[in-house]
C-alpha cells in the first residue's frame, strides 16, 4: 500500500484533493491529532470535514487558535464528544473578553474528557494586593459574578444548565493553576469519581462557613496522585491539609507544599501529629512523598512511618536537616531522597557529615540510598572538587550515594510560587568538568 512521504502544513495545496483522500492522507501523518488540530485552526476546509481524530487532543497556542477551536467545539457537540486531552495555557482574558463563557461551553460539551491542564496567567493581578478579595460595590459584585463561572469550580456547570457530574464522568487527571480557590472547591474536585491524578497550584480564599472538616468524609476520594501547592494568603491550617489527605482512599504519590499561618505553628505538635497520622494512613500504598511545609515544628518525630515509600523529597528551607542527618531512621524501602534547591547553612552541615556530625553516627543501611542535591547549592558552599570527592566517599562507606542534579524553575504564576523540576542526575565523571567550569567562570 502506498504511504505518503513527507509532512503536511498549512501551505500545502489541499484544494485539489477529494475529501476521502484528504482524510486518508491524514491517517499517515506522524502525531496526527496534534498536526491535524493545528491545520484545523488555519484551514477552513479541514475544519469543515474534521473527524474525531483531529480533535482528540488539543494544546492551546495563540488566542486566535483557541477561539477557533472553542467555537468549533461549542457548535459541533458530536465532534466534542471525542475530545480526550485538553491543554489550555494562559491565552484568554476572563474580564475583557467573553473567553470564560466560551471555554465553559467547550468543557460542558466534552463528556469524554480524560486529561485536562488549565493554567491561565493573563487575567490575574499580583496576589499580594487587596484586589484578591472583592467588596460589596456594584462593580466588584459584577466581577464576582463573572468569576463564579470559571471552570472547575463548584456549581459552574449548573450555571450553564449542565450537570457537573455528567461533564466529568470520565475525567482521569487534572493539572490546574487557580486563584481564589475555596476549600469546598478542592473537595468538589476530589469527589469526581474517576479522577486519579489531581495537581493544584492555588491560592486559598476562605469563607466564614468554609469548614472542610464538616464537609469531607474520610476515604471518599479516588485520587491516587495528589500534588497540593497552596500559596500566599490567607494561609491554610494543618487541620485542613490533614483532612484533605485523609479524604483520599489510597495515595501512591503525595506532594504537599504550603506556607502555614503563625497561629498554626504555635499549636506545636497537636496538628503536626494529625498530619503525620493522615500520611501514615496511606502507608500500604504510598511510594513518593514530598514535604515542603514551613514551620520550625517539623522535626524528626514528624517523619511518617511507611511500608513502601521509595522516594522522599524535602525542601531545606522548610524541613530541618535532622531528617537527612538521621537517614538510618528512614524506612528501609527508600531508594532516593531528593533535596529541593535552597541555599542555607544546612547544606554546609550536610557536606561535613558523616565525618563531622557525631549525632548521626553510622547509618548502617544494608540497602543503598541515593541523595540527590542541587548542584548550585553545593557549588555555593565553595567546596573544592577534592573535598567533594572525600565527602562522597565518606557517604559511600555508609551505603549512601550523593548525586548532583540540575533543577529547572517552573511556575512563577502571578498568584503562586515558582517551583523546581528535577533534572537527570549528573554522571560521576561529569563532576570534575562541572567544578572546572565553575572555577574558570570565577
Amino acid at each position: 500500500m502506498f504511504r505518503p512521504q513527507g509532512s503536511l502544513d498549512a501551505s500545502t495545496n489541499l484544494q485539489e484533493l477529494p475529501d476521502e483522500l484528504f482524510l486518508h492522507i491524514f491517517s499517515y501523518v506522524p502525531d496526527a491529532p496534534q498536526t491535524c488540530a493545528r491545520l484545523c485552526l488555519v484551514n477552513k476546509r479541514v475544519n469543515r470535514i474534521a473527524t474525531p481524530l483531529l480533535y482528540k487532543s488539543f494544546s492551546s497556542g495563540n488566542e486566535k487558535s483557541c477561539i477557533r477551536f472553542a467555537e468549533t467545539i461549542a457548535t459541533r457537540t458530536a465532534l466534542a464528544r471525542h475530545v480526550h486531552v485538553l491543554h489550555w495555557l494562559g491565552v484568554t482574558d476572563w474580564e475583557e473578553d467573553e473567553a470564560d463563557e466560551l471555554l465553559t461551553k467547550v468543557l460542558t460539551h466534552q463528556p469524554n474528557l480524560r486529561h485536562v491542564t488549565w493554567r491561565n496567567e493573563k487575567c490575574f493581578v499580583d496576589s499580594d494586593t487587596d484586589s484578591d478579595y472583592w467588596t460589596n460595590t456594584e462593580a466588584d459584585l459584577e466581577t464576582a459574578k463573572r468569576r463564579s463561572v470559571m471552570p472547575f469550580r463548584e456549581g459552574w456547570g449548573e450555571l450553564q444548565r449542565f450537570s457537573s457530574n455528567n461533564i466529568f464522568r470520565n475525567l482521569q487527571s487534572a493539572d490546574l493553576a487557580m486563584r481564589r480557590l475555596r476549600l469546598s472547591e478542592i473537595i468538589w474536585l476530589m469527589r469526581i469519581p474517576t479522577l486519579q491524578k489531581l495537581w493544584l497550584d492555588a491560592v486559598l480564599r476562605y469563607d466564614s462557613e468554609d469548614r472542610i472538616l464538616r464537609s469531607l468524609s474520610p476515604q471518599s476520594s479516588s485520587v491516587q496522585d495528589f500534588k497540593l501547592r497552596l500559596s500566599k494568603r490567607p494561609k491554610p491550617s494543618l487541620c485542613d491539609i490533614a483532612s484533605i489527605v485523609v479524604a483520599c482512599r489510597s495515595l501512591t504519590n503525595l506532594s504537599l507544599s504550603s506556607q502555614l499561618s503563625e497561629s498554626t505553628n504555635k499549636k506545636e505538635n497537636g496538628t503536626l501529629q494529625e498530619l503525620k497520622t493522615a500520611v501514615e494512613l496511606h502507608s500500604p500504598t504510598l511510594k513518593t512523598l514530598e514535604i515542603a511545609i514551613s514551620g520550625n515544628d517539623l522535626n524528626r518525630s514528624f517523619l511518617p512511618k511507611t511500608e513502601r515509600l521509595e522516594r522522599f523529597d524535602i525542601a531545606p528551607g522548610h524541613v530541618p536537616w535532622p531528617l537527612i542527618r538521621t537517614i538510618r531512621q528512614l524506612p528501609r524501602t527508600i531508594r532516593a531522597i531528593h533535596v529541593s534547591p535552597g541555599i542555607s547553612q544546612s547544606m554546609e552541615v550536610l557536606l561535613k557529615w558523616p565525618t563531622y556530625d557525631k549525632e548521626s553516627g553510622n547509618v548502617e543501611r544494608s540497602d543503598k540510598v541515593t541523595v540527590y542535591l542541587c548542584e548550585k547549592d553545593v557549588l555555593y558552599q565553595r567546596v573544592t572538587f577534592d573535598h567533594w570527592q572525600r565527602i562522597k566517599r565518606a557517604y559511600a562507606s555508609q551505603n549512601v550515594a550523593l548525586k548532583l542534579t540540575h533543577h529547572t524553575l517552573r511556575g512563577g504564576y502571578p498568584w503562586g510560587r515558582a517551583y523546581y523540576v528535577y533534572g537527570p542526575p549528573r554522571a560521576d565523571e561529569e563532576d570534575r568538568l562541572l567544578w572546572a567550569k565553575t572555577e574558570a567562570q570565577n
